[in-house]
C-alpha cells in the first residue's frame, strides 16, 4: 500500500511550519528482540527479524511481521533455517518477492508466501538476487563470481557470466542493473544494460581507503541523485550524476559544539523524497542523523529514541517510511542489555504540517520520480478539479486542471502535488528529476 499525504484545506494548507520528527516505539516483544539482524522487505509491510539468542547456531530465532512491525509471529523449525550465517534474505522490488536462502536441509531458495509458508523457488540455488526486468532474475551463488539468470516464476538457472564480480548488493534503475562488489576486485561497481550479461561494464570510483575491505553495501536513488554506500565497518557515501558511470565521495559534515566536522557513520540509507539517514557509531541509541541537502550536512534527529548506550540497531525504509531497530542484546556477547528501551521505532515525520497517513491508494502519480511529463489520476475514477504543485516551503509553482502535467521547467527536487476533488484535498510527494 502506498503512502499518501492527506489534509483538508485550511489555515495550514500552504503555510510553512517548522519541521517536526518524532520516533515512537511500536514493538517491544522481548523474545523477538533477541536478534542480531533485522530486515525490511517490500511485500506489503513485511518486516523480518532473524538472529540468535546466544552464540550457538541452534539458538536461531526467526520472526515475521506483516503489519509494519507492530506484531510479530515466530516462524518455527525448518523455517528458522532459511536464513543463517552462510546465506540470507533478499527482496525483489519489481517482482514483489521475498526470497530466503538456506543450506541444509532442503538446500536452495525459498519464496515467502505468508507467515509459516515458504515454497521452494529454485532448488540448489543459494546466493544474492537482483532483477533485470519483470520477467528475469539474476543471482550469484555464495562464494562464486558466476552470475546466473532464472525466470521470475522459478525454474532452471542459466549461467550468463563468470569472473565478473563478487556480489554484495544490486540496484535496478530503469533498464540498467548495478552490481556492487568488493574493493579487491578490479571494478567493484559494474553495470549491465538491457539484461546483456555478455557485456558487463565497469564504472569509475575512487575509494577513500585502500585496505581491500570496502564493499558496496547498498544503493539508493532519490531527488538528490543516485548513491552507493561503501563500508569497511564505517560507511561512506558516493554519488553519481551521470547514471552510474562515475562515482564521487560525498563529504558529509555535522556541527559539534559549534564547530563543523566530518561526519562518520556506520549505516547510510535514503528515501525517495530526498532524505538521507545516518547512524553514528559508538554513541547512544539516539545517534540517528538526517540530511536534506543530498548528504552534504547532517543533523541529529534522536527525538523519541533512548539516549542510553544500548547497542544501536539498523535503519529500514519502505518508500518514505522509516524504522529504526534498537537491539536488546550485545550481538558479540549475546548478553541482554536494557530491554526497557530496546525495540522497533517508527519515525512519525511531519513536514509543513502534513502528517503522513495511509489511505487506499486514492491518488496515482506516474512516473514518479519524473523528468518532464507526469500523469495524475484517482483510483475512484472521479474527475480531478485542480492540481497544484507546491514546494516544501509552501510556495505555489504550478497550477492546472489537466491530468497530464509538464514538469520540465521546474528545478530538480521534492514537491507536493495538491489534488482537489469533491471538497477534499489529497497531497502526495512528487519528485522532479
Amino acid at each position: 500500500m502506498k503512502k499518501q499525504y492527506f489534509l483538508l484545506l485550511g489555515a495550514l494548507a500552504l503555510t510553512p511550519i517548522t519541521e517536526a520528527q518524532q520516533w515512537s516505539r511500536i514493538h517491544t516483544n522481548l523474545d523477538s528482540l533477541w536478534t542480531t539482524s533485522i530486515h525490511y522487505f517490500n511485500k506489503g509491510d513485511t518486516v523480518i527479524y532473524s538472529g540468535k539468542t546466544q552464540a550457538a547456531e541452534s539458538s536461531r530465532r526467526f520472526y515475521v511481521s506483516t503489519d509494519g512491525g507492530n506484531n510479530f509471529t515466530r516462524e518455527f523449525t525448518n523455517l528458522e533455517g532459511i536464513t543463517n550465517n552462510l546465506s540470507g534474505l533478499w527482496a525483489l522490488k519489481l517482482n514483489n518477492k521475498i526470497l530466503g536462502f538456506r543450506n541444509t536441509p532442503n538446500l536452495g531458495t525459498h519464496e515467502f508466501q505468508g507467515t509459516n509458508n515458504w515454497t521452494s523457488f529454485v532448488p540448489n540455488a543459494i546466493g544474492i538476487y537482483g532483477e533485470v526486468n519483470m520477467g528475469t532474475l539474476f543471482f550469484q551463488p555464495q562464494g562464486m563470481n558466476k552470475i546466473y539468470t532464472v525466470p521470475a516464476s522459478g525454474g532452471t538457472p542459466v549461467q550468463v557470466a563468470a569472473n565478473a564480480i563478487t556480489l554484495y548488493s544490486t540496484y535496478t534503475k530503469g533498464t540498467r542493473v548495478f552490481l556492487g562488489g568488493k574493493q579487491s576486485m578490479p571494478n567493484f561497481i559494474m553495470y549491465v544494460d538491457n539484461g546483456d550479461f555478455s557485456n558487463i561494464q565497469p564504472t569509475t570510483i575512487t575509494p577513500q581507503i585502500t585496505t581491500n575491505n570496502d564493499v558496496v553495501t547498498n544503493f539508493f536513488e532519490n531527488a538528490s541523485g543516485l548513491y552507493a554506500v561503501l563500508s569497511d565497518g564505517f560507511a561512506r557515501l558516493y554519488k553519481s550524476t551521470d547514471n552510474g558511470l562515475n562515482w564521487n565521495l560525498v563529504q558529509t559534515t555535522h556541527v559539534v559544539s559549534g564547530n563543523t566536522a566530518q561526519f562518520v557513520s556506520s549505516q547510510i540509507i535514503g528515501t525517495p523524497d530526498g532524505r538521507i539517514f545516518f547512524v553514528k557509531p559508538g554513541g547512544n541509541a539516539d545517534d540517528v542523523y538526517l540530511s536534506t541537502d543530498g548528504g552534504l550536512t547532517a543533523s541529529k534527529i534522536g527525538n523519541g529514541l533512548p539516549a542510553s548506550p544500548t547497542p544501536y540497531g539498523k535503519l529500514l525504509v519502505n518508500g518514505n517510511k522509516v524504522w529504526y531497530d534498537v537491539k536488546a542484546i550485545d550481538p558479540s556477547t549475546f548478553i541482554t542489555t536494557d530491554t526497557s528501551v530496546a525495540g522497533l521505532y517508527l519515525l512519525d515525520d511531519q513536514t509543513n504540517g502534513i502528517k503522513e497517513t495511509v489511505l487506499d491508494d486514492q491518488l496515482i502519480i506516474y512516473p514518479n520520480p519524473a523528468a518532464d511529463l507526469v500523469h495524475v489520476k484517482l483510483n475512484s475514477g472521479e474527475k480531478i478539479e485542480s492540481v497544484r504543485i507546491v514546494d516544501l516551503n509552501g510556495a505555489l509553482v504550478l497550477e492546472t486542471t489537466a491530468s497530464e502535467i509538464d514538469l520540465s521547467k521546474l528545478n530538480k527536487g521534492v514537491y507536493l502535488a495538491v489534488v482537489q476533488c469533491n471538497g477534499q484535498v489529497i497531497k502526495k510527494l512528487l519528485v522532479k528529476q
